[in-house]
């Protein structure tokens, strides 16, 4: 238990195992406390361990993972583990999916042993629907609670058992289709059951048949990172450097060198999404030798035929419900491969030209649901300003501008913005006006709008027809000061009305003082 229940409410294996592992447990730790008296519930993590499943499930139990996960199970809402929470601690997320099953008289004997009714339930909307989980070192990347949500499942962390050499991969859904995938995942059309599968430990489980970095044409360009053992001479494992999930915009930075058999003096990945629907993607790459590197794009085939097409630098992965679009920006590429359907499988694979000692990696991508459109409604191009690489989109309505630093240039102008930040966001109308902007820094300002902090934070301001929403994730206690119109009526710190906030007419800016953590504040 504690070894593989992490604090974080994950899990130190693969979905599926954790599901197979607590309903069985759970039961012993039933019988211990009814007969000795021995809670092993609410004295470890196992009173946790709802939170992964609650926060990256559709609403059916699917759920996308890595390692030897497999995406057609599902996680069983109404099963024994989410029952025993609901039963030992009262929990009201997992009695929102116990309950009704028991009400309906539904089940085996541990739904009378453990039978509760008429509690308090809450619903998983309330909560922010992105999240990092630290420990495990997961992140998922969600555009809403629906079930016609976007999902960005990252990994970046320690091994564990069931798991592949695939730090760094991503697996990405629109509306439940899986658009970006990985092999060895279609367990049920039994090409790549692992337990019979003679690519199982050459190709499924190594570095080639996931979305990542590959140096020198490597399949195994990866070492596994560590176990979380603690053992202090085994703990290197790749770090997420920064996270931010937020209602309005998602953020994530991982170092990911330590796994690159020393070829690599640094190497982070990083995704920076707009909600709904816009997900930057930027690698940075730095070497003291020279070598060429390949990115690689995984997806599931349509029933032999390749799922992924080409047009110029713009590559379209199209399934029968979703397709993405994905405009690759940067670097110039010495060979592109698209690889038809073998083995119920495409993949792209993107490699530079050769012995490059920095390369930064930057695309766009955009899922999307139904059938593609023949008119392509989404356009980008790079934009480049000295120590910075950057995007501008525009996509319907709206124009975003993503940026990332490349370099030491704090205080130089970036365009019509200006900040210190490490990188930003902004989303403004065909005509200019600012709808919502996203940085990790302490100062920004893009025209007439500004925000500043007393340490560099991430945060994210969306303007709306009641006034502004601004999200902030702070190491600690700090005051921010953000641009309004004119003096606002009230302003709230997650959920309750703050007396403490002044206006500055001259600047026409709100200032108050925030907690550490996440704080939501609403201005109106």
């Amino acid at each position: 238990i504690d070894r593989t229940y992490y604090a974080d409410g994950s899990y130190g294996e693969p979905i599926g195992y954790e599901n197979m592992a607590t309903r069985d447990l759970v039961e012993a730790l039933y019988v211990l406390e009814r007969n000795f008296g021995i809670d092993y519930t609410t004295t470890t993590h196992i009173e946790d361990m709802y939170q992964y499943p609650l926060q990256g499930a559709y609403s059916d139990g699917r759920i996308a993972d890595f390692g030897d996960a497999g995406l057609r199970g599902n996680w069983g809402w109404g099963g024994n583990p989410f029952l025993w929470l609901t039963y030992r601690t009262q929990n009201p997320w997992t009695a929102h999916y116990s309950q009704p099953a028991l009400e309906e008289g539904r089940g085996d004997l541990y739904r009378w042993l453990w039978y509760t009714t008429g509690l308090e339930t809450k619903q998983r909307e309330e909560l922010v629907p992105s999240r990092h989980f630290p420990v495990r070192g997961a992140m998922f990347m969600r555009s809403d609670w629906s079930d016609e949500s976007n999902i960005l499942t990252f990994k970046s962390g320690p091994n564990s058992n069931h798991y592949h050499v695939d730090q760094g991969t991503f697996l990405l859904h629109a509306g439940g289709e899986l658009l970006v995938s990985e092999v060895g995942l279609e367990h049920s059309r039994g090409f790549h059951s692992y337990y019979a599968n003679l690519y199982f430990p050459a190709y499924d489980t190594q570095a080639a048949g996931h979305n990542v970095l590959l140096v020198d044409g490597d399949p195994e360009s990866q070492f596994p990172a560590d176990y979380r053992n603690g053992i202090a001479a085994l703990n290197s494992w790749p770090r997420v450097r920064h996270s931010f999930a937020g209602w309005r915009f998602d953020e994530v930075e991982a170092d990911l060198a330590c796994v690159y058999k020393d070829k690599l003096a640094s190497y982070t990945r990083s995704f920076l999404f707009v909600k709904p629907d816009i997900i930057v993607m930027y690698d940075q790459v730095r070497s003291t030798d020279g070598h060429f590197y390949s990115w690689l794009f995984h997806a599931e085939d349509n029933d032999g035929e390749s799922s992924i097409t080409q047009d110029g630098n713009r590559f379209r992965i199209e399934r029968p419900q979703a397709y993405l679009d994905m405009d690759v920006l940067s670097p110039s590429m010495e060979s592109v491969s698209v690889r038809a359907g073998v083995r119920n499988e495409s993949f792209l694979q993107l490699t530079s030209a050769a012995d490059l000692r920095a390369v930064d990696f930057l695309a766009v991508m955009v899922p999307s649901l139904g059938a593609a459109p023949e008119e392509r409604n989404m356009t980008s191009e790079q934009v480049i300003f000295d120590g910075w690489i950057g995007t501008k989109v525009e996509r319907g309505d709206a124009v975003i501008r993503a940026f990332f630093r490349t370099g030491e240039n704090i205080g130089a102008p970036i365009g019509d913005c200006s900040t210190d930040a490490e990188r930003f966001a902004v989303v403004t109308d065909r005509a200019g006006a600012i709808t919502g902007f996203f940085l990790r820094g302490s100062e920004f300002v893009y025209g007439e709008v500004s925000f500043s902090s007393g340490t560099a934070v991430s945060a994210s301001v969306a303007y709306t027809t009641e006034g502004m929403d601004v999200e902030v994730d702070a190491p600690e206690e700090t005051d921010i000061a953000v641009s309004v119109a004119s003096r606002p009526a009230s302003v709230s710190v997650n959920g309750g009305p703050v007396k403490e906030w002044t206006f500055d007419a001259a600047s026409r800016q709100v200032k108050l003082a925030l907690p550490q953590g996440h704080a939501v504040v609403e201005i109106r």
